[in-house]
C-alpha cells in the first residue's frame, strides 16, 4: 500500500481498519472481535479516508464519526458470516 492505492484482497475488516490506521495515520476505535469474520475485497486509488470509509460503510452498514482529525469511532457494524 506504499503506492497510491490500497487494496484489500479478501481480508478481514479488522485487518482493513488496521491498514487504514497506518496508511492515513489515524486511530480507528471499533469492536475488533465483532468484525473478525467480516471479509472485504476492494481497491481504492488516490482516495481520501472519508471516501474509503463511505465505500466500506455501503458494504458493512456501519456508522462512523470523526472524533477529531486523527480519531474515528466505528459503531453498529454488521456483516453476514
Amino acid at each position: 500500500w506504499k503506492n497510491e492505492f490500497i487494496e484489500f484482497d479478501l481480508i478481514s475488516l479488522d485487518k482493513a481498519f488496521f491498514i487504514l490506521e497506518r496508511y492515513y495515520n489515524v486511530s480507528i476505535d471499533v469492536n475488533r472481535n465483532a468484525i473478525r469474520h467480516c471479509m472485504v475485497r476492494s481497491r481504492y486509488e488516490n482516495e481520501n479516508l472519508e471516501t474509503v470509509l463511505i465505500g466500506l460503510q455501503l458494504i458493512f452498514e456501519f456508522d462512523y464519526e470523526f472524533i477529531n482529525d486523527n480519531k474515528i469511532l466505528i459503531k453498529n457494524t454488521r456483516c453476514s458470516t
